[in-house]
């Protein structure tokens, strides 16, 4: 009896019905890629890289720029409309930070998908690129648990609030993105 219940949990992770849990390493060599797209009308849509090394590069605007670092076309009408900042931060901050999105959801394939909108509002989007523990992932979502924690990190980003000080905490632990 004692086998049949392994096997059978054993299939589940295997087919995806249960996922075990990832805990992020302290790996320098870990980094997201988020880009985020609101659907607000008028609202510019950002980039972030979380570097595991303790980085953090921002960028905002509506250049092509925001979405490409090797945009051309300097003829764009918004060519100028960009902001960036670079941030550095003690790097359990950024596996802080790393853990938060996993824990989100951002590495399960069910997250992976946009969903259609019958009435035709507009969602937020957000593309994730993610090397975490040497594996590669890609999501573009609309999920909502996920694009709560973009949304918050670009808040705490644009205070001019380094993500370890949230709360007031200085610590530099992570505890302070969480």
């Amino acid at each position: 009896m004692k086998n049949a219940i392994v096997t059978l949990f054993a299939a589940a992770l295997i087919s995806g019905c249960a996922t075990a849990p990832v805990e992020v390493s302290d790996s320098q060599l870990n980094w997201l890629n988020i880009t985020y797209k609101p659907a607000e009308q008028g609202a510019k849509p950002s980039r972030i890289n979380l570097i595991g090394v303790g980085s953090i590069e921002f960028m905002e605007g509506r250049s092509p720029r925001v979405a490409n670092d090797f945009a051309q076309d300097t003829e764009h009408e918004h060519w100028q409309d960009f902001y960036q900042e670079k941030l550095g931060v003690p790097p359990d901050v950024i596996r802080g930070w790393l853990q938060i999105f996993v824990d989100a959801g951002m590495l399960e394939k069910s997250k992976n998908k946009i969903r259609k909108v019958k009435d035709g509002t507009p969602r937020d989007i957000a593309v994730f690129h993610a090397n975490i523990d040497m594996d590669k992932y890609v999501c573009i979502t609309d999920d909502d648990e996920l694009l709560a924690q973009v949304r918050r990190l670009v808040a705490i980003v644009k205070t001019g609030k380094t993500p370890e000080k949230e709360n007031g905490e200085t610590s530099g632990n992570g505890e302070g993105a969480k």
